[in-house]
């Protein structure tokens, strides 16, 4: 791997440029093909949420069982699931801001779900092929040339199951992604505002991405906080005017539901979720298959949810004291990680973002160790890997703890006081 300290080619090479164009317009083909006309059940949440504001039930956004996972569709949505031929389809609950409901409603009158469905996917597919790119230019590496990275990006899009899990899901958080990295891109372009109306957009879509604010605050890009802020606070009242403030409520009061049990499924990478098995081997108490979807556990001993948070805190603490002695990328790629790691859910698709953020290992040069938390990654995160471990998730959920005990070293690694030679954060 010695020729990945080449000096990277210009963005507008010929050859470059042809082989994005070429791998993205593959990598659109084969997905769109395999997954035209799927049922995608989380992306189903967005349309029958929508569908609930059209028929005139707004107090249908936020309905969900009582347990919130457990199996079968929100009671208030069965007639419209019907109503549209497809009543014996999964749709999961929503859990987005009720905005989108109230701005795609009209969407849903005149464009049936699966059209709805199938013009996303294109959508979201053409974004994930974007985004190698985009997370090669926000980190322009010393030590991985573009040439080089874009294979390594798309292979790591077609086999990691992170990636795989958001396509099968048609996942609007691919959306959120793309819109997080266009923000990280704007920055080091020193387009502040551009930065900062970007991340609003996506913390509009979903809360966790207003934590990477905190980029502009350390590396003092004022101009983005402010546009950040006052986006934000435009999008937020226009929300309270369509949904009206009892939804808001009712959003939090789902999302306080949630943060309140311990999510046991194969798809959710909470440190949380391998402390709770941790716990009950330490008390002899058997544990639920975890070959099944999801579980949500509500009896966890209190320092199962205790210990994640502390640790989030030390992780934004440490960036907040050492500010000057990370990159702009490389505050982007740590919080990527803190933030999709350390809280109650940590499904599998909001690893996509860091994934593509990975070029930021090697803004120094080609170092060993970077090599090897990239190989690390590729590996220990691909989809064949969870499928070949599936089978042994009793009593163990053996497929998670791998990816999970790599993530926590990489985190660990990017936290790091920076390296000798390090360039000090600026405001970009």
């Amino acid at each position: 791997m010695s020729d990945l300290s080449d000096s990277p080619r210009p963005a507008s090479d010929r050859t470059g440029l042809a082989l994005r164009i070429g791998l993205g317009a593959a990598f659109v083909h084969v997905f769109a093909t395999m997954f035209w006309n799927g049922w995608p059940a989380d992306l189903s949440a967005v349309y029958f949420a929508a569908k609930s504001v059209a028929t005139g039930n707004p107090g249908a956004i936020y309905a969900a069982p009582p347990d919130f996972f457990s199996p079968g569709t929100p009671a208030p949505w069965v007639a419209l699931a019907e109503g549209t031929g497809h009543g014996d389809k999964v749709i999961l609950p929503y859990l987005y801001p009720p905005l989108w409901a109230h701005l795609l409603a009209p969407l849903t009158e005149v464009v049936p779900p699966m059209a709805f469905f199938n013009t996303v996917l294109i959508l979201h597919l053409a974004m994930l092929a974007a985004m190698p790119w985009i997370g090669w230019q926000i980190a322009r590496p010393a030590g991985l040339a573009l040439r080089h990275w874009l294979p390594i990006g798309f292979l790591l899009l077609l086999t990691s199951a992170p990636s795989l899990g958001a396509i099968i899901q048609n996942q609007p958080q691919i959306a959120v992604t793309f819109l997080v990295l266009l923000a990280a891109l704007a920055a080091r372009r020193d387009r502040p505002v551009s930065a900062g109306l970007l991340l609003a957009l996506a913390a509009a879509l979903k809360l966790q991405p207003a934590l990477f604010g905190l980029v502009f605050l350390l590396t003092r890009n004022w101009r983005a906080a402010g546009a950040m802020a006052c986006a934000g606070g435009a999008l937020l009242s226009l929300s309270l005017l369509l949904g009206g403030l009892d939804a808001h409520r009712d959003m939090l009061a789902r999302l306080a539901e949630i943060d309140a049990m311990v999510v046991y499924t194969k798809v959710n990478y909470a440190l949380e979720s391998l402390l709770y098995q941790i716990s009950q081997v330490l008390q002899g108490t058997p544990l639920p298959d975890g070959r099944a979807m999801a579980y949500p556990i509500l009896d966890a001993p209190s320092w199962v949810q205790t210990v994640p948070k502390l640790l989030f805190a030390a992780g934004l603490l440490s960036l907040v004291l050492r500010a000057r002695r990370f990159t702009g990328p490389r505050l982007w790629l740590a919080l990527a990680l803190l933030g999709a790691l350390f809280g109650p859910l940590s499904w599998g698709h909001y690893f996509v973002l860091p994934t593509m953020l990975l070029p930021a290992l090697f803004e120094d040069g080609a170092r060993r160790t970077d090599r090897l938390w990239l190989a690390a990654f590729a590996i220990l995160f691909s989809f064949p890997l969870y499928s070949a471990l599936i089978p042994f998730n009793e009593p163990l959920m053996v497929s998670q703890i791998p990816p999970l005990l790599m993530l926590l070293g990489l985190t660990l690694h990017v936290l790091l006081p920076a390296r000798a030679g390090s360039r000090a954060a600026s405001p970009r």
